[in-house]
Formats: structure tokens, C-alpha cells, sequence
């Protein structure tokens, strides 16, 4: 919208160069109220991209400009076919990645003899942690985390996290209590290699 808005702005200007010659006295626009100017020169910019119009350049300035105008108007949008192209092609490949992946953890229980009870948990567990990796940007991937000091690195599990542990009543009364010690396990519990989704079980009874 912009670009249209700069384009309609210079379209009329140039038309005003030429005394008497230009596109705005041609087609009578020189007395006309400026809203309709600004609505021709703006159907003009936007004929550019796609379409026609009454209105042609005709002096050579206004043809010049025309020439320049449908050349960028031409690389934006091919810039904009090969962006959407682009994406398109990625996330298809990631879909079917996903697919094909999916398909040989099924394949693999299914040979394995594993039961079915233990074969939806698995499955379940590995689309979790899938969609949870496609969404957020895991701390691992995230190189200069590492070269960070281990206390900020505690402050930051903590900062990030912590608000998933206080919904445990007994965590939350032990983070009032013992704050600093809190941050301890909060780093722990996080830097732990696990995935878990709903229906896991995490400890058994009499498990130490």
C-alpha cells in the first residue's frame, strides 16, 4: 500500500512537468478535485502490478517512469512468487519428513511386537515432542547459551520455568520458604534430557 501511495504520488507529479502536455491535462485532471486525482493515480499504480487503465503516459518522462514502475513491479512480484514458492517447498518437506518418520516409528513397533497400549504412548509421546520442537526454540539449539555463566543460566531456568512448578502446591510453598535452594532444583529438573507428555508416568511407587 505504501509503495502504491509513493508511486501515485510521483505518477502526478511528473504529470505536472510538462505544461499542458502531460497526462493530467489530457485527461482533464488538471481542474478536478483532489480526491479524484489520487484516486486515478493510485488505480494507475495499482495497474501496474496487474490490470489496465485508461490513463497512459504521454510525454517521455511519464512513459520512462511507466517503464521503471512496471520494472519493479515485475522483480517485487517475482521476489514475492519465489518467497511464497519458497515456503511453500519447506513446509511441504518438513510434512513429509515428518510422515516418513512417523511411518518407520510405527513400522519399527509393529516388527518389534511391542503392544499396542505401549505403541499409542510411544507414538504419542514422540508427536509431543515433534510439535513441541517445532514450536519453541529448544535451549540447545541456541549455541551461545553455553558460554553463559552456570548462575545466569540458573536465573534463566528459573525465570522461564518457574511458573510451571509453582502450580505444584508443594513447590510453591518450598519456593516462598527456600527461594535460593527452589532455583537449584528448577535447574536440575530442566536440564534433564526427558520429554514428557500427558499420561507418563515420571515415578513409581517405591522407586528411589
Amino acid at each position: 500500500a505504501v509503495f502504491a501511495h509513493v508511486i501515485a504520488c510521483c505518477w502526478y507529479k511528473i504529470g505536472t512537468l510538462a505544461k499542458g502536455a502531460g497526462w493530467v491535462a489530457r485527461y482533464n485532471y488538471t481542474q478536478a478535485p483532489l480526491e479524484n486525482k489520487y484516486a486515478a493515480c493510485l488505480h494507475w499504480a495499482m495497474t501496474q502490478f496487474i490490470g489496465t487503465m485508461d490513463i497512459v503516459g504521454i510525454t517521455l518522462e511519464e512513459r520512462l517512469f511507466t517503464v521503471l514502475v512496471l520494472l519493479a513491479c515485475f522483480v517485487l512480484a517475482a521476489a514475492f512468487v519465489s518467497t511464497i514458492t519458497t515456503s511453500m517447498t519447506r513446509l511441504d518437506f518438513l510434512n513429509k519428513e515428518r510422515h516418513t518418520q512417523l511411518s518407520l516409528l510405527r513400522r519399527y513397533l509393529w516388527g518389534q511386537g511391542v503392544s499396542t497400549k505401549l505403541s499409542m504412548r510411544i507414538t504419542r509421546n514422540a508427536l509431543h515432542a515433534a510439535k513441541e520442537r517445532s514450536r519453541n526454540v529448544r535451549e540447545a539449539n541456541v549455541a551461545m547459551l553455553e558460554d553463559i555463566s552456570e548462575p545466569l543460566r540458573i536465573e534463566l531456568h528459573f525465570e522461564v520455568h518457574s511458573k510451571i512448578f509453582n502450580q505444584h502446591p508443594l513447590l510453591s510453598v518450598y519456593h516462598n520458604e527456600a527461594p535460593v535452594a527452589m532455583r537449584q532444583i528448577c535447574h536440575k529438573a530442566v536440564t534433564i534430557n526427558s520429554t514428557l507428555s500427558k499420561g507418563d508416568i515420571l515415578f513409581s511407587a517405591g522407586e528411589r
